[in-house]
């Protein structure tokens, strides 16, 4: 209304210092020019900068709007829909790369172990499903270097590793070399599960070996080694500095001595 009242007409702004004149009844104003107010209004309203109205009426603009925090519920979501896919024993092997993928670029580890060990356990998924699984677990789960007493603790593990399951490394794989643990006084094991050791050889689209390949800190037996994961004290400390999933085209461990 300030403004308003600033740019307003002068021969309307000096009307209140002068008397008004009535015009007698019966007679016809002097004055026959149009009423300037109306059309004034309409310009000023069409021409005023809308951010100068936004600052007369007192309105926000859009960046004063405070930011809403961003949602969890998408990694959330995608956690869900891959763990889900991951425990249905029909998807097949691209939606289960997809689901393990995706669970990959998750960087908290939100499930069970519990989780991998029954599919693993169980025989109703496929053989290369339970595989996935397998290193899925060792990956997610299996944090090196750890002692043999405490990576017999895991679940699973003492289920798993049995002198049937076990075998010493002879060749190289493309993880570890054979040569190279035995000179720093190491050992390399072979993990091959069970289910894995029953897998038709003449299935060329099975395109990974199936187990983990285990570099100790010293070399040991495979009797004393099960005996540690067992509960047993180790005569001397030793500890799993890493493990390696093998591939068909580098397999470099042998089944059994």
């Amino acid at each position: 209304m300030a403004l308003l009242a600033l740019l307003c007409h002068p021969d309307s702004c000096s009307s209140s210092q002068q008397p008004t004149l009535r015009p007698r009844l019966g007679t016809a104003r002097k004055d026959s020019r149009p009423n300037a107010r109306p059309l004034f209004a309409v310009l000023l309203a069409v021409f005023v900068p809308t951010s100068c109205v936004c600052g007369l009426i007192g309105c926000s603009r859009p960046q004063d709007a405070v930011p809403t925090a961003p949602s969890r519920m998408p990694t959330e979501e995608v956690v869900r829909q891959s763990l889900l896919a991951i425990s249905n024993p029909d998807t097949p092997p691209e939606g289960l790369d997809r689901a393990l993928d995706q669970l990959q670029a998750v960087p908290e580890v939100k499930e069970e172990a519990s989780l991998w060990v029954k599919i693993i356990d169980d025989p109703a998924y496929g053989i290369d499903h339970r595989g996935r699984c397998l290193g899925q677990y060792f990956r997610r789960h299996v944090k090196v270097p750890i002692s043999v007493t405490e990576f017999g603790k895991l679940p699973g593990m003492r289920k798993w590793l049995r002198k049937e399951t076990l075998s010493y490394a002879v060749r190289d794989t493309s993880g570890f070399s054979v040569a190279l643990a035995k000179q720093n006084g190491s050992d390399l094991l072979r993990f091959t599960p069970e289910f894995a050791q029953a897998r038709p050889v003449n299935q060329p689209w099975l395109l990974r070996a199936i187990g983990m390949c285990l570099l100790l800190s010293r070399d040991i037996l495979i009797g004393e080694f099960l005996d540690i994961i067992q509960g047993k004290k180790a005569k001397q400390p030793i500890q799993l500095i890493e493990f390696h999933e093998p591939r068909i085209a580098k397999i470099g461990c042998s089944q059994k001595d």
